[in-house]
């Protein structure tokens, strides 16, 4: 007996093919059978095991199901030749959706920490489903419950992929900013007494933010309004103040104090007439004395 079964499966092989009987579209299944010694009695095929049909070479297709699909060659000495085909046809991709919660700043920057949840389903038929997650692109792992994001900048990749190889994924950059820019306001000048400086008094600040960077910075001369601070600001003669501020690309922002101060850098002023008379007085800026000038009086009687 010299008995020969060939069949014919055509379609999109899922991501297990040809290792697993996986498909991704309709299966057209064809199948031709022949004996060479007493010849052919009959053709059939049995379908998840129902009654054997006579089959007449036509194509049968399979559309979304699992199927067992048997055929068998009889020939006229009643010699029988069979085999069997699973099929697994799965052409609807999962669906998958993500929601990212978080408090908003700016630039498209967050400034809480960050939850990323996954929704996701692999409707009939399924064929079993795995949910994987990477926040730099590269390193997966199992998505299992909410994700929280901390400070940080984050590739955020979420992939849905059922067995039978369909696919379906998200991409979203996020970027978490929850500290404030840090601030050092400093004044320097040369001190006198009683807090008074006596030069003219530079005020400066240092700023840095490790995470977003900073956007800007800002100070407030003598209680007046906010202006871009881009140099030490130089300060004369009087009493002023002055107060920092920095704004990072998340918008967080971080004020200094209020610095007062009060400079002088002029001696004491003292003021003498040409000539005095004994009822004239002398003006030392706040101290007033009065001198009698005897000579000067007996001169001008001479």
């Amino acid at each position: 007996m010299e008995k020969f079964i060939r069949t014919v499966l055509r379609g999109l092989g899922g991501s297990n093919a040809p290792w697993l009987p996986d498909f991704v579209s309709a299966v057209e299944f064809s199948a031709s059978a022949s004996d060479a010694t007493s010849g052919l009695a009959a053709f059939e095929t049995s379908l998840d095991g129902s009654n054997w049909t006579p089959y007449n070479s036509s194509i049968l297709t399979f559309v979304d199901g699992n199927y067992n699909l048997q055929v068998r060659a009889i020939d006229m000495a009643g010699n029988v030749e069979a085999i069997s085909q699973a099929l697994n046809v799965d052409s609807v991709s999962p669906s998958l959706g993500r929601t990212i919660t978080g408090t908003a700043g700016a630039n498209g920057w967050y400034i809480s920490d960050v939850i990323v949840e996954a929704t996701y389903n692999d409707p009939d038929p399924s064929s079993g489903l795995a949910v994987n997650i990477t926040t730099d692109g590269t390193n997966w792992g199992a998505y299992t419950v909410p994700l929280t994001l901390t400070e940080g900048v984050y590739e955020l990749r979420i992939q849905a992929k059922d067995t039978a190889g369909n696919a379906v994924a998200t991409l979203d950059y996020v970027n978490v900013d929850t500290t404030a820019p840090t601030l050092n306001g400093t004044i320097s000048g040369t001190m006198g007494s009683a807090n008074w400086y006596t030069s003219t008094v530079q005020a400066s600040v240092t700023v840095s933010d490790e995470t977003s960077g900073i956007a800007f910075t800002e100070y407030a001369p003598d209680g007046g309004a906010w202006r871009v601070y881009s140099a030490p600001v130089n300060f004369e003669d009087g009493q002023h103040s002055i107060q920092f501020r920095a704004t990072d690309m998340a918008g967080l922002q971080t004020e200094s104090e209020v610095f007062t101060f009060q400079i002088d850098t002029q001696g004491p002023h003292i003021k003498l007439p040409s000539r005095w008379y004994i009822w004239e007085s002398a003006d030392f800026r706040s101290t007033t004395i009065r001198r009698l000038c005897w000579a000067f009086s007996f001169m001008k009687l001479m």
